[in-house]
């Protein structure tokens, strides 16, 4: 999951009173973030397209640009540009909560924690002065792109630390709400660039050209020509397979604003100087479009005070509307069921007290209460969304804890105990242990590991990302994960996991859980008697003898892999992993791996 570093001083700054690192990570965790901790970020610019990245003190600098691919030639210390180091407190991003993604979203919420402000967040839009007209052929399979919703803001004061932000949150929204812009992508241009009315139209592949944002050379480039050459273009063109025409907003003059849901175009970006924003947000489906647009447009509200945003007009021929529409949803709350959920008693008055605290809008009706739910929360979809508010708001560990009324004597299980035996040996031959998720992808379980999927996983149906795609059938693809994210710790390294991975076998009516462990050695000298050698003391430890055979598996150097067997059954694999494997797993040093399945 991506994780984020939010500058401490701005956001108490935007909080408005003086809270300290304990109560801020107090609070965060309360919310549901994953606080990693307070560290100096440190910031470089990119001196080949401008691009802003930041890295901890523990992160090496990285030997390409991220945006442009610009090469630092083995030489990164004197290709990057230093901006300076500032405190930064860093979480992991909550999916399903892209209004806390910045500075402005953080503060707007824990004012209501801690008292400041409460109740719903009110933002005054002015009328559309702005019109976008929407061509109807985007609605057709061969341009298929049919939702656009935009606003502009003005009265906006940029610095270093707002231009980082607004361009993190938009990149932030791209990978929760739009999943990697498949379903909404988000453009943000310098207003005074622009001549109203704009067009949201479709263009053939080599209609028209602009230099497009992050360009190196400033070479004007055509729509087939981006997804060919430029690095946006390639990472994202799988967006518009089997398109024929592809989506592009120009301005009435004919300068091109973006090519959705790719790149913008470098002569509308916004600049230190722009003191108003053009934003639209366009995709495949309404609602998060809709929600995407509402979550970055009340941000830059909180992010820049005194700002104005304005609504714009979306012309089509069914009819026109305006955006953004910042009305808040209604639910029922009933304050008896809320208790009932939570464990302890809260009447009306309390609920909607802590509901309040929430940044929620409570009246009473009857015994229950009528909730109003601001238009960038994504996650209230239920009453049941907004009892966890109130447990919230409450706080976990406040809430009475009650034994329960009866009491039985159990035992463990037998695959529990082995896997404690499993974890007890492991320990003891040096290994410390990782927990990674059961979820994964399909690029880290098979891709980077060389491997073909053979179609017995599982996939989730409606991923929070496209990183929690697939169920992980093995454990190995983690731990490599794993070393390549701490790749700046050191060079030693002894990890192992043991725990459930699932898959799909034929003749059964669900999908299995099997128990497994998995090791990995990294070190200068990692080799194939290492992994071996720990195979052997594991099997003694928990009474199972392994025969080794040379594998044929592109995970392991040929010559240096070799494949479990017990009673005739292939059990696991272990060896030396392939060059390639550790390069795409961002993985410098030699890396032995074991996996068993248990059970």
């Amino acid at each position: 999951m991506p994780v984020v570093a939010v500058p401490t001083e701005p956001l108490r700054r935007l909080i408005g009173a003086p809270v300290s690192d304990e109560t801020l990570w107090d609070l965060l965790e309360r919310l549901g973030c994953d606080v990693e901790g307070f560290a100096p970020v440190r910031r470089f610019r990119c001196p080949a397209c401008g691009a802003v990245v930041e890295r901890t003190e523990k992160d090496e600098l990285l030997g390409a640009c991220p945006e442009c691919l610009t090469e630092a030639d083995g030489k990164p210390e004197r290709f990057w540009t230093d901006l300076g180091t500032e405190n930064a407190i860093r979480m992991d991003l909550l999916p399903v909560r892209p209004d806390l993604f910045d500075a402005g979203g953080l503060a707007r919420a824990l004012r209501g924690l801690l008292g400041i402000e409460k109740g719903l967040a009110r933002y005054d839009l002015a009328p559309a002065a702005i019109e976008v007209r929407v061509d109807p052929a985007l609605s057709a399979a061969e341009s298929f792109r049919p939702h656009i919703a935009c606003a502009v803001v003005r009265g906006v004061r940029l610095d270093d630390f707002a231009i980082r932000e607004v361009m993190k949150l938009q990149e932030d929204l791209h990978w929760a709400l739009g999943r990697d812009r498949k379903f909404a992508s988000i453009g943000v241009y310098d207003l005074d660039s622009i001549e109203p009315p704009v067009l949201y139209r479709t263009c053939a592949p080599e209609e028209l050209r602009f230099v497009p944002l992050a360009s190196t050379d400033g070479r004007s480039l055509t729509p087939k020509q981006i997804l060919e050459e430029h690095p946006k273009g390639i990472a994202y063109r799988a967006l518009l397979s089997g398109h024929r025409r592809y989506p592009v907003l120009e301005d009435r003059k004919g300068t091109v604003l973006s090519m959705p849901p790719i790149i913008n175009s470098r002569e509308t970006a916004i600049r230190p100087e722009t003191t108003g924003f053009f934003i639209d947000v366009t995709g495949v489906e309404e609602r998060p479009v809709d929600k995407a647009l509402a979550v970055i447009v009340t941000s830059l509200a909180e992010l820049f005070p005194g700002a104005r945003a304005e609504k714009t007009a979306i012309a089509r021929e069914e009819g026109r509307r305006e955006t953004p529409d910042l009305a808040p949803s209604t639910f029922r709350f009933s304050p008896r069921g809320a208790a009932k959920r939570i464990g302890a008693p809260i009447g009306a008055a309390r609920a909607a007290r802590l509901l309040a605290s929430m940044r929620h809008e409570a009246v009473r009706e009857g015994n229950d209460l009528c909730v109003s739910v601001a238009a960038y929360r994504n996650d209230i979809l239920h009453e049941v969304d907004l009892i966890e508010d109130v447990a919230i708001a409450i706080g976990y560990d406040a809430i009475p804890r009650t034994l329960i009324p009866s009491f039985t004597l159990g035992r463990e299980r037998p695959e529990r105990e082995l896997e404690r035996r499993t974890r007890r040996a492991m320990t003891g031959l040096g290994f410390r242990e990782a927990m990674s998720l059961l979820l994964t992808n399909e690029k880290d379980l098979y891709e980077n590991m060389r491997e073909e999927d053979p179609g017995d996983s599982v996939r989730t149906e409606n991923p929070a990302s496209i990183e929690q795609a697939i169920v992980r059938t093995a454990l190995g693809p983690g731990l490599l994960r794993l070393l390549g994210r701490n790749r700046g710790a050191g060079v030693a390294h002894r990890l192992f996991e043991a725990d459930l991975i699932v898959r799909i076998e034929k003749g059964k009516l669900e999908p299995v859980e099997k128990l497994r462990v998995a090791a990995v050695i990294q070190d200068r000298a990692a080799g194939f008697a290492d992994i071996k050698s720990v195979a052997v003391a594991l099997g003694r430890e928990i009474g199972r003898s392994f025969a080794f055979q040379p594998s044929k598996k592109r995970l392991f150097l040929e010559g240096r892999g070799a494949d479990l067997f017990e009673d005739g059954r292939e059990v696991g694999r272990a060896g030396e992993v392939h060059p390639e494997v550790l390069e795409n797993f961002s993985i410098h040093f030699p890396v032995a791996l074991l996996e068993i399945e248990l059970d």
